[in-house]
């Protein structure tokens, strides 16, 4: 597990300001010295000339001042973030995606049906594009899993280390016996093993896949969640669709 990019480098754009606002006023300051010494005494300055030009500088010296507050808080939260969702890490999480990386283990994966249907082809192939497993899956409404013990179903040995993806392939039959394909959306499990900023937007590392926080549908408690797969001969299990689709405070975990 990884936490990286907490802290960000370089000169925030306040300081750079700041920098630039110190520069100007010592040259407005050498400016001003060289007018006072050589002002015409019969007619000197008048005060509230440079007056006015002290308060403009002051004015902007405040909002930047200002600004580096505001991004010194911008940061605080930021990294409060991060620690927060530094929970995250080493939990199974379900993200949109259809491939996974396995050890030979095989691996999980889920696929949403917006309705019933008759039939459902699974094909998992790895990533020459060539079938290791086929099978039929359960065809219910909404969220069903898919537990996959890694055996190659054409061999029965088990699969080499790699990356493979499922393909679901569904239908069902109209009132008028036609067969009428059916799209299903596909996610995998896989564990939350790393975490980064991209600025201030933290960045997880699901199973080979980078995901923002918004791209977690699901977080799975190690205890509770998916262990190790089923055969491929009883890998087909249901789950409530509505309950599957709520995210869960790792927090409470």
């Amino acid at each position: 597990m990884d936490i990286s990019g907490i802290t960000s480098a370089g000169q925030s754009k306040a300081g750079n300001s700041a920098q630039t606002l110190a520069g100007n006023f010592d040259t407005f300051l050498t400016l001003l010295t060289s007018q006072l010494q050589n002002q015409d005494p019969m007619d000197p300055m008048k005060s509230n000339e440079f007056t006015q030009q002290l308060v403009q500088f002051a004015g902007v010296e405040q909002q930047i001042q200002q600004n580096q507050n505001l991004e010194s808080i911008s940061k605080l939260l930021a990294q409060q973030h991060v620690t927060n969702v530094s929970n995250y890490l080493g939990h199974k999480a379900v993200i949109p995606a259809d491939r996974i990386e396995t050890d030979g283990k095989g691996g999980t994966w889920e696929y949403d049906l917006p309705l019933a249907a008759d039939d459902v082809k699974l094909e998992i192939l790895d990533s020459d594009g060539n079938v290791v497993y086929e099978g039929f899956g359960s065809g219910k409404y909404g969220t069903n899993t898919f537990n996959w013990d890694g055996t190659n179903s054409n061999t029965g040995e088990k699969v080499e280390s790699g990356q493979y993806s499922l393909k679901v392939t569904a239908s069902t039959t109209d009132d008028q016996n036609k067969e009428v394909p059916i799209y299903a959306d596909v996610f995998v499990h896989g564990t939350i093993e790393e975490l980064r900023l991209i600025g201030t937007e933290p960045v997880f590392k699901v199973g080979g896949h980078e995901v923002t926080q918004a791209g977690i549908v699901r977080l799975i408690s190690s205890g509770l969640g998916v262990t190790d797969a089923a055969p491929a001969d009883t890998a087909n299990t249901e789950t409530d669709p509505v309950e599957d689709l709520v995210n869960e405070d790792p927090a409470n975990n």
